[in-house]
């Protein structure tokens, strides 16, 4: 498919978005009326999703290099799976980010996203502190190979990359707007003890139960 083509294509979908939303603009306050939209597609050059650092945290300011649509305005936050295995769903995290004193509402790039087959959907949920991101299906994100090439000093990670693109119009995203995001490839600690500890006390009510 060419460039061409492919930009109608998005732009078609972006204009159906807009008729949706237009339809919630009673009970959802928008920034300027169509606010960004995010997918998930390929990228290099990236910050690292490790074990001991699953859910990385990037601040960065829109502009016009990597983006999808000529004209437009985007985010491109590239990340790196180095946790060697296969991410087959992951949350993006958004904080608020305010524009013109309202906050952006973020949703999803459905058509992006699918075109690049990484994930095949995603759902967006308003929550406390910024909007989450779910993507999910596709083929997921293979873990990148650890490699020391002879040819080259010293090793690094080779592959396992995907890029969190944010992108609108030069009036739903103006240039040089701040927005931090996060990819959540695991639960939150806070999250991860609340479970352990429902698990406990699960397991010790039965074995009171056994007892009685």
């Amino acid at each position: 498919m060419s460039l061409g083509i492919w930009g109608s294509l998005v732009k078609l979908v972006r204009s159906a978005l807009v008729v949706v939303l237009l339809g919630f603009s009673a009970s959802v306050v928008l920034a300027d009326g169509v606010d960004p939209l995010v997918g998930i597609k390929s990228g290099g050059g990236s910050t690292p999703i490790t074990i001991t650092d699953p859910n990385p945290t990037v601040t960065a300011t829109a502009g016009t290099t990597g983006c999808i649509i000529a004209g437009d305005t985007c985010v491109v936050d590239v990340f790196q799976n180095q946790t060697g295995s296969t991410l087959t769903n992951l949350t993006i995290f958004i904080t608020t980010t305010l524009v013109g004193g309202n906050p952006l509402n973020f949703t999803c790039n459905d058509a992006e996203t699918e075109a690049f087959g990484i994930f095949g959907s995603c759902l967006a949920t308003v929550v406390s502190g910024g909007t989450d991101l779910f993507f999910s299906g596709g083929t997921g994100v293979a873990p990148a190979t650890f490699e020391c090439p002879a040819e080259f000093e010293g090793c690094f990670f080779v592959g396992g990359e995907f890029a969190v693109d944010i992108e609108g119009t030069i009036t739903e995203l103006p240039p040089n707007t701040s927005i931090t995001t996060q990819v959540i490839t695991s639960p939150e600690p806070g999250s991860a003890l609340m479970l352990l500890f429902g698990v406990v006390a699960f397991a010790l009510t039965k074995v009171a139960r056994r007892a009685a």
